[in-house]
C-alpha cells in the first residue's frame, strides 16, 4: 500500500486518486509524520525533514533532489552544496538528482530504486 502525506495547506491536486491501495493522509503535526515514517517500509521524499526523519529511523529511503545553479554560477550546483554525499548508506538509501535541462524527473527511475531497496 502507498500512503501520501502532506500538510493540508499544500494540497493542490484537482484529480482524486482512485486506487484502493493509495491513501492520502493529511497530518496536523510533525509527530503525526514521524509516526507514519516509523511504520513505513520505504520512504520516497524530496529533500525535506522527512528525509532526515527517515534516516534517523534507519528507514529505506529514496531521496529526490533538484539540481539548480546558485546565483547562476556553474561552479556551485545546489545539489553539490546542500544534498547528502552520493552514497548508498548500508544499502538502504538512494539519492536521485534531477534537473530541468538534462535529467528530468523520471518516475521509472524512482520506482526502480524503490523496488530495489524493498527487495533487500
Amino acid at each position: 500500500d502507498l500512503i501520501l502525506f502532506h500538510a493540508e495547506s499544500s494540497i493542490y491536486s484537482t484529480k482524486p486518486i482512485e486506487n484502493k491501495n493509495v491513501s492520502i493522509c493529511i497530518f496536523d503535526s510533525l509527530w503525526d509524520t514521524i509516526a507514519l515514517v516509523e511504520r513505513a517500509d520505504l520512504v520516497i521524499s524530496v529533500d525535506t525533514a522527512i528525509v532526515h526523519i527517515a534516516c534517523a529511523l534507519n528507514k529505506k529511503i529514496v531521496s529526490i533532489y533538484f539540481s539548480q545553479l546558485i546565483d547562476d554560477n556553474k561552479n556551485y550546483h545546489g545539489n553539490k552544496i546542500f544534498a547528502p554525499i552520493d552514497i548508498d548508506i548500508d544499502n538502504r538509501a538512494r539519492q536521485l538528482i534531477f534537473d530541468t535541462c538534462h535529467n528530468g524527473i523520471n518516475i521509472s527511475n524512482i520506482s526502480k530504486n524503490a523496488l530495489s531497496l524493498l527487495s533487500k
